[in-house]
């Protein structure tokens, strides 16, 4: 528990150090008053999460060459901080925050992130982690980006910047305790911004978007703690966590602009932070490959065709080098830059060849189902298989009708061309998966989007509006609470967290005390020392096999793959036999 309160508090501060600077640059036009994110609060969320991005990117770029030990994650860190901190608005920022965090709000933090540490003080279950997550962060942490990984085992492919950002907080000695904590950093930043809407809305101080972010958020975060599924994947360090909460983000951020003062003279300094924030999303998942679509698509044509759509495509040209590291990486451990997709691959040594069965077991899922019978479109038949296999899928279904309806309603607003490019996340971000790999946990933020923001639409305004919300004075604002708050609210908002993370230290180190400084360990699977053609692996026994924390180089039955330079051992990568 201590490691994780820990880290998280260095990562918080230190992402929101570099943050403030980045944000500063890609706003470098916009006064700080004038800024869509001008509020603190806004203004360190989303540049906590855009300095570690940045950081996360640099890491994978950084992976190419040398191996990420903690000491080089902490020479990165610590140079994003320097550079961050000489500029002057960067520094101020950081004293105008730190004046105006209360020691109540310390408290509420304290709470939150001791509760959230013992939660997240538990062995790893999530069978995606033994099979490859936790491996390909060893092999970021120990060789660095090693060529031709996926010839090892298919899997080994799926490069991220997710788990180069893991590799240097996850040190040997910890053996795999500690392999959740960036999928806890997210989660507890998730509910710090839950909680900042929140207060706004206590005090009668909330915008359209506050309401935005309460309905949503609530919904999000409920259902990721409440669904046995979901719940297994968050204590992990699994990719699918930062892009379900990267769909928030970037929703929230776009939002924010589009009803911010100013939204009718959108610029591309105004229009930067959703797009940036796109494409380090993709350099973590593959499959929020919509929201770069259409952020890109907002980012160049929201504004109109005017002189300048030639000057936005530039910069979402230059932007786009954002993703050079990642598709770099998919080259060196597959070939692919896109992998699992075969679309340009390279004709490289290490290249993985024309096998199919991964990208067919990922996001070719009409022949999840088998073979359809004669007569019948194989579209149509797999959709009836996939319809029919569980509740959740229907549930699914029913969602989409949901979700449409609330969209038809956000479309006849006076503002509607506000909310397009949300509804287009929604759309693009359904469509996409349901013609790739429709599994509920990929689509569940999507879902949430257009409800939540038909939400705040009949609740809130309409119209972009600076000012706060009235009490009672039109019939789409809303009372949240009498204008003169109970004496004691303020002070059971902060006890709360406090008795919530007592409750749940005890209760997770009443067996075992030394929980309060580290998770527990895995034990180690058996293994058995195999070879094929110049390569020594090992194998994990039992009946469903797991590298988990085996001694690498550990795979499943490799079979087409050989030493790329036997004197270097496996350093130097793999090729193709």
């Amino acid at each position: 528990m201590l490691y994780f309160i820990s880290v998280w508090t260095l990562l918080l501060i230190g992402c929101c150090s570099c943050g403030f600077g980045l944000l500063n640059i890609l706003e470098i036009n916009i006064p700080r008053s004038h800024s869509p994110f001008s509020r603190l609060g806004d203004r360190a969320i989303v540049s906590t999460w855009l300095g570690m991005l940045a950081i996360a990117i640099t890491l994978l770029a950084t992976a190419l060459f040398i191996p990420l030990s903690p000491l080089i994650g902490g020479v990165v860190f610590s140079i994003f901080l320097v550079i961050s901190l000489r500029s002057r608005s960067t520094r101020l920022e950081i004293v105008e925050l730190y004046r105006q965090i209360s020691k109540p709000q310390i408290l509420v933090y304290l709470g939150v992130a001791i509760a959230l540490a013992a939660f997240f003080a538990q062995p790893v279950r999530w069978d995606d982690t033994g099979l490859y997550h936790y491996s390909l962060v060893r092999w970021f942490a120990q060789f660095g980006m090693v060529p031709g990984l996926a010839l090892l085992f298919p899997n080994f492919g799926f490069t991220s910047a997710w788990f180069a950002f893991a590799a240097p907080l996850n040190p040997d000695w910890a053996i795999a305790r500690t392999i959740a904590v960036t999928n806890g950093f997210i989660f507890l930043l998730a509910v710090l911004q839950l909680l900042i809407s929140c207060q706004r809305l206590l005090r009668q101080q909330a915008r359209f978007i506050d309401i935005f972010v309460a309905v949503y958020y609530s919904c999000i975060l409920l259902l990721t703690i409440g669904t046995n599924l979901m719940l297994i994947i968050l204590v992990s360090p699994s990719t699918d966590i930062p892009a379900l909460l990267l769909v928030a983000i970037v929703t929230w951020a776009m939002l924010t602009i589009e009803t911010a003062p100013g939204s009718d003279r959108l610029t591309p300094a105004r229009q930067l932070v959703p797009l940036v924030i796109a494409v380090g999303a993709v350099s973590i998942k593959l499959t929020t490959l919509p929201l770069l679509l259409v952020t890109g698509l907002w980012f160049i044509f929201r504004a109109g065709f005017n002189r300048n759509i030639f000057q936005r495509m530039g910069i979402a040209a230059v932007v786009s080098l954002l993703l050079v590291p990642f598709l770099l990486s998919s080259i060196v451990t597959s070939g692919c830059p896109i992998y699992p997709s075969s679309a340009f691959c390279l004709n490289v040594p290490w290249a993985v060849g024309a096998d199919r069965s991964t990208a067919n077991a990922t996001h070719h899922w009409v022949t999840w189902y088998g073979k359809p019978p004669a007569g019948i479109a194989p579209w149509l038949w797999a959709f009836k298989q996939w319809f029919a296999t569980t509740t959740g899928n229907k549930i699914t279904v029913l969602m989409s009708l949901i979700s449409a309806g609330c969209a038809i309603y956000a479309l006849k607003t006076r503002s509607c061309q506000r909310y397009l490019g949300s509804i287009g996340i929604f759309v693009v971000g359904i469509s996409f998966f349901l013609m790739t790999s429709p599994l509920n946990r990929f689509m569940l933020p999507y879902f949430l989007i257009v409800p939540a923001l038909a939400v705040a639409i009949y609740y809130g305004s309409d119209v972009a509006t600076e000012s706060l919300m009235p009490p009672l004075q039109a019939s789409n604002s809303i009372v949240i609470l009498p204008q003169k708050l109970p004496i004691h609210l303020p002070k059971l908002v902060v006890i709360l967290p406090l008795i919530v993370a007592a409750i749940s230290t005890v209760h997770r180190v009443q067996t075992d005390y030394s929980l309060l400084i580290l998770p527990p360990a895995r034990d180690l699977n058996v293994t058995i020392e195999r070879q094929v053609n110049d390569v020594t692996y090992f194998f994990p026994l039992g009946s469903s096999p797991r590298c988990w924390t085996n001694e690498l180089p550990c795979a499943y039955h490799p079979t087409k793959v050989r030493l790329r330079d036997p004197d270097r051992g496996i350093k130097a990568g793999f090729i193709r036999s």
